[in-house]
């Protein structure tokens, strides 16, 4: 909470500055090449050297050169063969004595998973930070700082949404908006200043809630209470989402646990399972931080 109030007094301090950020987003792929490929922007050097981890998927790793800094060796997640991986060199905050370098992984598959590691300056090193997993493609581009404050904004999605209360097709995630400050990843999603990204997504979400043509569209009334909670519009939405919900027997509903999860399951007996989609969409966002 004290890394917390720290950043938000100095990012308020930065706040409608201009930041140049010169950075680099780039794909790297190995082929039939084995070869290293080296990537260099603003003083950084990073090398990147393949290596076969079994018949499906390589690993790869890097090597990360600054003046001044100690040089930095990563393992990379492996992914499968043919597959590329996102590197990108840049600063992710004004205060950063050097450049941050982020390395994109895709697990490959229909639904899955993009994993994002950086290396951080530290004083006069470089740190592995685990910025998180997401579904899908992740960051196409180095992160940009669209607020201003001096910071680098991961804009990503919320994937505990997927699967909750629809399909997959029909699930709506709602976005999600990182920094990395200090070496630590702060969650700024509730902030006001990212107000917009959340009355975009309500937008388009509330119009895929109202599609009673749609028996799957418990996603997106889902992902629209959430979005709404955030601007203080939470009873007004679950009024919206009670009478626009499907409710057959075969609607997907959420479950909780009455203890901690083991090996990502409920242990058996654990798991209380909820009667109706109303029920469920008042316990769902607070679950998941939605209504502060």
């Amino acid at each position: 909470m004290l890394l917390y109030m720290e950043y938000l007094a100095i990012s308020a301090v930065l706040l409608f500055s201009t930041v140049a950020w010169a950075d680099k987003f780039e794909k790297v792929e190995f082929g039939g090449n084995r070869s290293p490929k080296v990537l260099t922007n603003s003083g950084v050097e990073v090398t990147i050297q393949p290596q076969v981890n079994d018949e499906y998927s390589e690993k790869a790793i890097a090597a990360i050169r600054y003046v001044g800094f100690e040089p930095m060796l990563i393992e990379l997640e492996p992914i499968p063969i043919g597959y590329p991986r996102s590197v990108g060199i840049g600063k992710v905050s004004q205060i950063d004595k050097a450049p941050a370098v982020i390395f994109q992984s895709f697990s490959g598959g229909a639904h899955c998973c993009s994993t994002v590691v950086a290396a951080i300056p530290i004083g006069n090193s470089f740190r592995k930070l685990e910025i998180g997993t997401w579904d899908g493609e992740g960051l196409v581009a180095f992160p940009r700082d669209i607020d201003g404050d001096g910071n680098a904004d991961f804009i990503l999605q919320d994937d505990g949404f997927n699967y909750a209360f629809s399909s997959y097709a029909g699930s709506w995630a709602p976005p999600q908006v990182k920094n990395v400050y200090r070496g630590q990843v702060v969650d700024l999603s509730a902030q006001p200043q990212f107000r917009n990204l959340f009355d975009d997504f309500s937008r388009k979400a509330r119009v895929a809630c109202s599609d009673k043509s749609n028996t799957d569209r418990n996603g997106a009334c889902a992902g629209y209470v959430a979005s709404e909670a955030r601007a203080g519009r939470l009873e007004a939405a679950l009024k919206f989402a009670h009478e626009m919900s499907y409710r057959g027997n075969d609607q997907t509903l959420p479950s909780k646990c009455k203890v901690d999860y083991v090996n990502s399951r409920c242990p058996a007996g654990q798991e209380i399972s909820f009667g109706s989609f109303d029920s469920a969409i008042r316990w769902f966002p607070n679950e998941k931080g939605y209504i502060q």
